[in-house]
């Protein structure tokens, strides 16, 4: 028998204080005091049979389990300020006893022995036997199942402290909302924030959703049956099921891109562009998958690591094809043009200037993929801070709102937190692992794509060896939990137009000749060095099919996207130097008003739409 049960959190009635026993509390809490448990729990240690395999947390055994839930048990009798506290503790310790003599041998205690190893008894105590004796346990599958239940309803009982703040803000509303000092709208933002936090709260009760499933497991054996799975599985392909296409030739040709239900893992050196790759993850995905979103449907970006000014420029050079320094560029412009013109608001000549800017350049970047087609969520945390269930309680805050979240990135593994920390003897090999599989019950639970990244061991730095798992830094678990996993590194050291690289990046219709590189190729072979490297993706882990294929695609410097082929960037280029040419243009109109404040110069209607491609005025020759 083998039963899976959360492990015990210590020191449980800290923080439950007698202020906070409140009516929920007690009702949900008070449960665990009744009858029937105890007497399960009799008759589990009555009957004679071996718990058989559990797995609890660690490495607690059954009777350890059980026995660390009555001290916990024990512990918020009189916080609860339940009637009759020394019966339910006799309760209590009549279990820790029949535990106590079992563990000396599963055949010592019986039915019909119990009362000899019980030398005195209260009515209570004889009355709790006596019902486990009236509906003993008969055989060894009646044992398994009451042994099931009984754990089912410990780990129930630490799922619900987990979840007792809730509780409390719901039993305290009634008497915050009274006050007359607070206003509606502070009493319907407060009583939205709860239902929120309850309702994701209350979704993680593993207990209770395996008991509402509608079935986990299905009998085939006739045409009834065939039709009752084949009607569950159409209502899953056409509510729930998402498939997306990435944009990228690796993921789509081996792995057939990314499916709802799984968790991708990004594994990278430092400084080999995780972030980045995420980005162009998000920016691909959305733009192929166009047509497949609906207007409430968004993608979420989460960040851990930079703040949400660095990476909106990260956004409008990858989603808008812009110069990422030249971005760089208008937030130091615009810094040093507001201190000298001692700026507050938005409301001077140069204020306007400055925010029609920024605006622009989200309209041309962003906005123009989304254009309320769907939406793009992208929120920062600070790191160590966010866990998956802070990310849970986020979506369910945007289905309130009226998103419902399709695919989701965080960025990173490494700067988040676990929910729950459960364990005194917490070390980062076991936390990074329980991140990475609470983003995994995440992902089923909302079924959706969940993908992520970590960073690589400083081994992996040595571009001579090949990318394997065991280059995952801290903690290998993180390989465990995840479903598919993609080694990447910048090749710094090799050429974009050089084997091995060439081979993987060249369109050998479009640009090459008798096996040589054609003359309008080796025209752009300086700018083609200066600004691409070299970017290595292997698939090292594969719940499907796929694994342990690789490919080189190229990371552009300059707008920090990542191109399957030469053929790609040349198209890109074509789009790049003009929209940069003219931002590089408008940064010296900003500096220009600002130091004439000749404000008549200034459009604000100024507006970087993607150019046509017929436009060749700022297009170097030889892309044309």
């Amino acid at each position: 028998m083998e039963v899976i049960v959360q492990q015990n959190v210590s020191n449980f009635s800290q923080g439950l204080t007698a202020g906070q026993s409140g009516t929920l509390i007690k009702t949900f809490f008070g449960k665990f005091f009744e009858d029937s448990l105890f007497v399960d729990l009799i008759n589990v240690c009555l009957y004679p049979a071996t718990f058989g395999t559990v797995t609890v947390g660690s490495n607690n055994s059954t009777v350890d389990y059980i026995r660390d839930y009555l001290r916990d048990l024990d512990k918020i009798v009189k916080t609860l300020k339940l009637g009759n506290i020394n019966v339910i503790k006799n309760k209590i310790r009549l279990i820790e006893t029949l535990l106590t003599i079992r563990e000396s041998g599963s055949n010592i205690l019986s039915y019909q022995n119990v009362f000899q190893h019980l030398p005195t008894q209260d009515v209570a105590t004889q009355s709790l036997i006596k019902k486990a004796i009236d509906g003993r346990i008969d055989s060894i599958d009646s044992f398994r199942k009451k042994t099931d239940y009984a754990l089912n309803m410990i780990s129930l009982f630490y799922e619900l402290s987990h979840i007792k703040s809730s509780l409390i803000l719901m039993n305290n509303f009634t008497d915050y909302a009274g006050n007359g000092d607070v206003s509606v709208f502070e009493t319907v933002k407060n009583w939205k924030d709860i239902i929120i936090n309850s309702y994701n709260d209350l979704s993680k009760l593993q207990s209770i959703n395996k008991a509402e499933s509608i079935s986990d497991y299905f009998v085939l054996n006739d045409r009834a049956s065939s039709e009752a799975l084949a009607n569950t599985l159409f209502t899953y392909v056409s509510q729930d099921y998402s498939f997306f296409k990435t944009g990228f030739d690796l993921f789509d040709k081996y792995i057939e891109g990314f499916e709802s239900s799984s968790v991708h893992l990004i594994s990278a050196p430092s400084n080999h562009g995780k972030s980045i790759f995420m980005i162009n993850l998000a920016h691909m995905m959305s733009k192929m998958n166009l047509n497949d979103f609906k207007p409430n449907d968004a993608v979420v970006f989460i960040t851990l690591e930079d703040d949400i000014y660095k990476l909106s420029r990260r956004f409008m050079a990858i989603f808008g094809n812009y110069k990422h320094n030249l971005l760089r560029m208008v937030f130091k412009q615009s810094y040093e043009i507001s201190r000298a013109n001692e700026l507050t608001d938005s409301s001077s000549n140069i204020g306007i200037k400055v925010k029609s800017m920024f605006k622009n350049l989200l309209d041309s970047s962003v906005t123009v993929l989304t254009n309320g087609k769907f939406g793009i969520v992208v929120k920062h945390a600070n790191e160590n801070t966010f866990s998956p269930g802070d990310l849970g309680r986020f979506l369910d805050r945007l289905r309130v709102e009226g998103w419902n979240a399709k695919l989701v990135f965080m960025d990173y593994v490494d700067c988040a937190q676990p929910t729950i920390q459960r364990y005194s003897h917490n070390s980062d090999y076991d936390l990074q692992g329980q991140i990475v599989q609470e983003l995994r019950n995440l992902s089923r639970e909302h079924k959706i794509p969940i993908v992520t990244a970590t960073q690589n061991s400083k081994i992996s730095e040595n571009m001579n060896m090949a990318m394997d798992n065991t280059q995952i830094g801290d903690s290998y678990k993180k390989v465990r939990y995840a479903d598919f996993l993609y080694m990447c590194r910048m090749r710094r050291d090799l050429n974009p137009l050089a084997d091995p690289v060439l081979s993987h990046v060249i369109d050998p219709s479009l640009h090459l000749l008798n096996g040589q590189l054609k003359p309008e190729i080796l025209k752009m072979k300086t700018l083609i060095t200066e600004v691409l490297i070299p970017f290595e993706v292997k698939i090292t882990k594969s719940k499907e099919s796929g694994k342990d294929f690789s490919k080189f695609s190229l990371f552009c410097t300059e707008n920090l996207r990542i191109y399957n082929s030469i053929q790609e960037f040349i198209e890109d280029a074509k789009i790049l130097y003009p929209n940069s040419k003219r931002l590089e243009n408008d940064i010296k109109s900003l500096t220009d008003l600002a130091i004439t404040s000749i404000t008549e110069e200034f459009d604000q209607t100024t507006d970087y739409q993607i150019p046509d491609m017929t436009d060749q005025e700022n297009i170097p020759e030889f892309l044309n």
